[in-house]
C-alpha cells in the first residue's frame, strides 16, 4: 500500500469514528420534547460541520487546505491543519501563517434586523474548521445586490452563503460539489442540505381557500402548520398551538398543511379523512379527534368518528373510500419539500420557523417578535 493509500485510509477511519462521535453527542444533547417525527436522520444535518466535513474529506488537501478530524479538544470538533508547504513568518511579536489556499470571496445575505439571520456563528465555524481564507463581506436581504443573488440563486431562506469562483480551485472540489449550487461562477452553499439552521424565511408556503383555516383572515400573524396524524410529537404540538391561540385571541390565523410521514401506514387516510370531514364544515372537530386517538386510525375507525360528528356517513364514506383529496394531501407534500421541510411538526410563523415539539415559550418568543414589528 502506498503512503497515499494509507494517508487515505486513515482518514477515512477517523472520519468514521468521528460521525460516530457526533451522532451519540447529539442524540444524548437534544431534549426529548424538542423531537419530531421524521427527523432522526436529519437531526444530523443540523452540524455543518458533520455534513461539509464527510463531503470535504481531502478536498482541500494537496496543496490546498487538510481537514484533522481528530482534534475534538476543547470543543473544536474539526480543526484545520495547513499545508504541508506553509511558510511562517514571525513579525512584531505575531506568528503569520500563509496558506496555499486562494482568498476565497463569500457574500452573506442577512437582515441585522432579524436576530435569528445573525451568521457570525457560522462564519467563525467555517474560518475556524474547514476554511480559514474565506473574505467575508454582508448584504442586507433587501439591497439590490442581494434581490439578484436571491433571484439567481432561488434563495428561499438568509443567512445565505454565496462562494466565489476561487472556491472551485480546490483540487478535489467535485467531492463537495453536492453541497454547492453553482450560478455563473457563484456557488451557494445549500443551506437545506448542509443542516443550516433558517433563521428567515424569505418566501412561505402559500395558503389558498383549499387549506383549513381558522382565526381572523387579517389576524397580524399568521401560523402554518405542517403535521402528521399518526405523529406523537405532533400531538404534543396540536396541544401548545391550542393554548397558545387562547394567550392570543384574534391575533393568529391558523392555517393547516398535510405531511403524512410514509412509516405512519394510517396517516395518509388520516389526513384523507380531516378534509373528507371538512366538505361537512367538521375539518377542526376531526383534526381534535385524530390526534387524541392516535392509536386508533384504522379506516373503521375513521368512519366511526364521521358517525359520532353526525356527518352524512355516505358522502363521508365515498370520499374516504374514493381517495378524493389524494391529490390535495400530495401538493402538500410536495411543497414541504421545496421547503426543506422532511419532518413533523413544523411551523411557519409569519416568516419564522420552528421545528419539533417546542415548549410554548418558544412559540410566544416568535408571536411577540412578529407583534412588536
Amino acid at each position: 500500500m502506498t503512503n497515499e493509500e494509507q494517508k487515505e485510509q486513515g482518514a477515512n477511519q477517523t472520519q468514521e469514528e468521528f460521525v460516530q462521535k457526533v451522532k451519540e453527542a447529539r442524540q444524548e444533547s437534544q431534549p426529548q420534547s424538542l423531537k419530531g417525527c421524521g427527523k432522526e436522520k436529519s437531526a444530523l444535518a443540523n452540524s455543518i460541520l458533520l455534513v461539509i466535513a464527510g463531503l470535504l474529506v481531502g478536498v482541500f488537501a494537496s496543496g490546498y487546505l487538510g481537514i484533522n478530524f481528530s482534534n475534538t479538544s476543547g470543543g473544536n470538533v474539526l480543526g484545520v491543519q495547513v499545508s504541508s508547504e506553509e511558510t511562517v513568518i514571525e513579525k512584531d511579536g505575531k506568528t503569520w501563517v500563509a496558506y496555499d489556499d486562494p482568498i476565497i470571496d463569500a457574500t452573506v445575505i442577512t437582515n441585522s434586523d432579524c436576530e435569528a439571520c445573525d451568521p457570525d456563528e457560522t462564519i467563525q465555524m467555517i474560518k475556524q474548521n474547514l476554511i480559514p481564507t474565506i473574505k467575508v463581506v454582508k448584504i442586507e436581504s433587501n439591497s439590490e445586490e442581494a434581490k439578484k443573488l436571491i433571484e439567481d440563486f432561488n434563495i428561499k431562506t438568509i443567512p445565505a452563503f454565496i462562494f466565489g469562483a476561487t472556491l472551485a480551485e480546490a483540487e478535489n472540489f467535485e467531492k463537495a460539489s453536492a453541497v454547492f449550487q453553482e450560478n455563473g461562477g457563484k456557488y451557494l452553499l445549500d443551506s437545506q442540505k448542509a443542516g443550516l439552521k433558517v433563521g428567515e424565511y424569505l418566501e412561505i408556503p402559500k395558503v389558498s381557500d383549499a387549506d383549513a383555516q381558522k382565526g381572523p383572515s387579517d389576524a397580524p400573524v399568521t401560523i402554518i402548520e405542517i403535521s402528521d396524524f399518526e405523529c406523537p410529537y405532533c400531538s404534543k404540538a396540536k396541544e401548545t398551538v391550542d393554548e397558545l391561540m387562547e394567550a392570543y385571541p384574534g391575533k393568529i390565523k391558523l392555517v393547516f398543511k398535510h405531511l403524512p410521514l410514509s412509516f405512519h401506514k394510517n396517516a395518509q387516510k388520516a389526513s384523507e379523512a380531516t378534509e373528507c370531514a371538512g366538505e361537512q364544515g367538521k375539518f377542526w372537530e376531526m383534526y381534535d379527534k385524530l390526534f387524541s386517538s392516535q392509536q386508533n386510525l384504522e379506516i373503521a375507525d375513521l368512519k366511526k368518528y364521521a358517525q359520532e360528528f353526525n356527518l352524512n356517513t355516505k358522502q363521508f364514506n365515498d370520499c374516504l373510500d374514493s381517495g378524493k383529496y389524494e391529490e390535495k394531501i400530495k401538493q402538500d407534500i410536495e411543497e414541504a419539500a421545496e421547503f426543506g421541510v422532511g419532518g413533523t411538526p413544523a411551523f411557519f410563523i409569519n416568516k419564522q420557523f420552528i421545528s419539533g415539539a417546542q415548549p410554548l415559550e418558544a412559540f410566544k418568543k416568535a408571536v411577540d417578535g412578529e407583534l412588536n414589528k
